[in-house]
């Protein structure tokens, strides 16, 4: 554009504005009074649907539900009283997975892997007050698609009382990732 052409611009009338074929973006139409986006009224409250309602609620844009889409934790939890160490922990499907133990730390080796193609997050709570669990990295206790991978491939992670650790499945390794406790 040169500077000719942006003094023309500049120099427009707003009636001559408003007759422009181009409108995009938002603006405000002075010969309505209201404000538009893409040549289209919002002054009734139009609010773009894909932006703002993409799980498609059709009922309150800004609900709980229709705000967290995809990144909801869905189903039941489930706690498990470990009485003893743990290889191939099967949390049958829940997402939510609360650990207890009777007395002394106990050890999860590995976690039953979920079917080939669906992705799968859980979250684990240790609710003991006294007694720690602990993540064993490639345990050879446990099959090999069950497996968890540590950072920096320790050999194992503490998992204090009242901690949460996430537990990721990468299909690429056909390992399970801990991702964070904390």
């Amino acid at each position: 554009m040169e500077v000719n052409d942006i003094l023309k611009l500049i120099s427009l009338t707003q009636s001559e504005i408003n007759a422009l074929t181009d409108k995009v973006g938002l603006y405000f139409n002075s010969t309505t009074g209201k404000l538009n986006l893409n040549g289209t009224d919002m002054s009734s409250g139009g609010m773009d649907a894909a932006t703002y309602d993409p799980n498609n609620v059709q009922d309150d844009a800004f609900d709980y539900s229709n705000f967290l889409g995809t990144f909801q934790i869905k189903g039941s939890s489930t706690t498990i009283n470990m009485s003893s160490d743990i290889d191939n922990l099967d949390v049958d499907g829940y997402n939510i997975v609360y650990l207890t133990a009777s007395s002394s730390d106990r050890r999860i080796t590995g976690i039953k892997a979920p079917p080939s193609g669906v992705n799968r997050v859980i979250y684990f709570f240790n609710n003991d007050s006294n007694s720690r669990k602990k993540f064993i990295g490639n345990s050879g206790s446990s099959l090999s698609n069950n497996r968890i991978v540590l950072r920096g491939n320790s050999g194992s992670r503490n998992f204090d009382d009242y901690q949460v650790a996430q537990a990721i499945y990468n299909h690429s390794i056909n390992k399970w990732f801990i991702t964070r406790i904390a």
